[in-house]
């Protein structure tokens, strides 16, 4: 269909024009998510298709349908490095965000395939190599910060629980420390946050975990500090930055967030003295 009859129906607050149904236009925006032309892809597939799952045009079993759909994108291309299949996984977790929330408020998922949902996206999360926020000409690439979505939006879903927790944040913690050369300069650090801050919220989380996880993040392989070694190989600059953006932008929605997590008070300790650790000395100035 011509981009004018998409515009038309944004226009028209979304309304499904006479002689269509939902049905009818979804084949064609969801093939429009693999689109290189940002409009197709951002204003038109996903503003359309998020707008019509939110206000509940299709049924649970057509929102199943699209769901499996995304989950079996996000394996197209996937381990390519700069792209343009980086579009169709990325803009297909959005799609599978908003499925998911939907099923926050109109409950019809069953755990079961939540959880193998969990896990798909778990995977497809340490294997993305295509680490690019915006990319010029093409629109938003953002894998890390959609797949950062995705896992605030399990983070807080019914049926997670605090094993389930643990294994989001050891993802996140994983995806900080796999050697690359690409600094997050696209708000992916706040995103990544605001899916631990969710998993925190969840209350499941104590001081044992909690404790070594940053742990991790401070320290490198055999307790070697970043302060000494993050200059020393082309990965470890970016590394370094990655995870020290990814703490201050913990500490600080810790600090300012509504309805702040019950481990706040000790978390917050617990990350400026993980920031302490990663200083240059900066800190410690008197």
């Amino acid at each position: 269909m011509e981009l004018t009859f998409w515009h038309s129906i944004v226009a028209h607050d979304y309304a499904i024009p006479s002689g269509y149904t939902v049905q009818t236009m979804t084949p064609e925006l969801l093939a429009y998510l693999a689109s290189p032309d940002p409009e197709l892809r951002e204003e038109v597939a996903c503003t359309l298709l998020s707008t019509w799952i939110g206000r509940g045009h299709y049924s649970s079993a057509e929102l199943y349908v699209i769901a499996q759909r995304m989950i079996d994108n996000l394996q197209v291309g996937l381990g390519e490095q700069e792209s343009e299949t980086v579009h169709l996984r990325t803009f297909s977790l959005l799609i599978l965000n908003e499925v998911i929330s939907y099923d926050h408020r109109y409950p019809f998922l069953e755990e079961s395939l939540v959880r193998t949902w969990l896990q798909i996206v778990l995977e497809y999360f340490a294997a993305e190599r295509d680490l690019r926020g915006y990319v010029e000409g093409f629109g938003w690439a953002h894998a890390v910060a959609h797949a950062a979505d995705s896992l605030m939006l399990f983070a807080r879903h019914r049926y997670m629980v605090g094993a389930d927790l643990e294994r989001i944040l050891h993802a996140i913690a994983d995806k900080l420390l796999t050697p690359d050369e690409y600094v997050y300069m696209h708000v992916e650090d706040e995103r990544l946050a605001y899916a631990v801050v969710t998993a925190l919220r969840r209350n499941l989380l104590d001081q044992n975990f909690l404790s070594p996880w940053l742990e991790r993040l401070v320290y490198r392989e055999n307790r070697t500090r970043w302060i000494a070694q993050h200059f020393t190989s082309a990965v470890g600059p970016a590394i370094y930055a990655n995870v020290r953006n990814f703490l201050r932008s913990l500490y600080f929605q810790l600090v300012m967030v509504d309805s702040p997590p019950m481990i706040t008070p000790i978390l917050r300790m617990m990350l400026l003295n993980a920031l302490k650790v990663m200083d240059h000395g900066f800190y410690a100035l008197s």
